[in-house]
């Protein structure tokens, strides 16, 4: 019998682009699937355009506004699929994305495996797609070594790129939602810590819209830079158990550096909470080598305290 795979989108505000991530999903060649879309308190047309589409396959489901990472929870609760398989609302995925994987997972006969594929970016058509060529982009058997390289400059994954066998993410636990921003990388380090292998596909793609302004990244706001802090918390306690690997602790180090070297000295509480934790790796320090090497020297001469409080008067005088 088939394995099922449950495609799970969350919605919000979308009206110009679900209709596209539907029907990408819809025209799977791997046709034992279900579609479960959760609105997440839209205000413009996007839950009437989704309802359009119900159907036996296609299920349409509705909450008051609580965030992406609710939606993803309710859907995910929603599903009875084996496979999940997560969409944004604005991405696309390739005709032969869910089947080219579902290939592989029987392949290596493995609950513990989780499967990766391609992603590229594009604007208003697919035809303008740009392939991301990483070295990340191929199988580990050990899913720790493909976070050590992720973070080490080896690339990223993009939420759709993945297909998750439902008891690994059972045993992960939800997403989080107090997270607004890198709520992904947060959720998805969990699940590759219960890995016991990660499987690349090349033939499995999604296409990654950049042009919904609507969905980047909310700017420097106290609520996008909170998220992006305490998702790192989150991931380093996560890691918990493995922080003995001395890889880790500098690599944790030099993202809370990295946290600091783009956000610092815009909100004096998140300030002090992340040299906290900046001190806290501090064993191990390796400074990162995409922060500005002038950055790093300043520092190195005066100290954070300094520098953070410098920025912060800075950042008044510009309001």
């Amino acid at each position: 019998m088939k394995v099922k795979v449950s495609i799970l989108i969350p919605l919000y505000n979308a009206e110009a682009y679900i209709a596209e991530a539907v029907e990408s999903a819809l025209q799977q060649t791997y046709q034992n699937i279900e579609i479960i879309i959760v609105d997440d308190g839209s205000t413009d047309n996007s839950l009437s355009i989704a309802r359009d589409y119900e159907s036996d396959k296609v299920k349409v489901f509705s909450q008051l506004n609580k965030g992406a990472s609710a939606a993803r929870n309710k859907a995910f609760k929603l599903s009875s699929g084996e496979l999940i398989q997560y969409l944004d609302a604005d991405d696309i995925l390739d005709t032969h994305k869910v089947e080219e994987q579902v290939k592989a997972f029987r392949d290596v006969q493995e609950q513990e495996a989780i499967i990766n594929g391609r992603w590229g970016k594009y604007k208003e058509s697919i035809s303008t797609v740009k392939w991301e060529h990483q070295p990340i982009d191929r199988s580990y058997d050990i899913p720790l070594n493909w976070l050590l390289d992720s973070w080490n400059g080896g690339g990223m994954a993009q939420t759709g790129v993945w297909l998750v066998p439902r008891r690994l993410i059972a045993e992960a636990g939800p997403w989080r939602e107090d997270l607004t921003l890198n709520d992904d990388g947060e959720f998805f380090t969990r699940v590759l810590i219960k890995a016991q292998k990660i499987v690349f596909v090349n033939k499995a793609k999604v296409f990654y819209r950049t042009d919904n302004y609507e969905s980047l990244s909310k700017g420097k706001s106290y609520k996008a830079i909170k998220s992006q802090l305490h998702s790192l918390i989150y991931i380093g306690e996560n890691l918990q158990e493995k922080l003995y690997v001395q890889q880790l602790r500098e690599v944790m180090y030099q993202k809370m550096y990295n946290f600091l070297y783009l956000f610092g000295g815009a909100y004096p509480k998140l300030d002090k909470l992340a040299l906290q934790y900046l001190e806290s790796y501090s064993s191990h320090k390796k400074e990162p080598v995409l922060v500005s090497f002038k950055f790093r020297i300043l520092v190195r001469l005066v100290g954070w305290n300094w520098v953070l409080s410098i920025r912060s008067s800075l950042n008044r005088l510009l309001r």
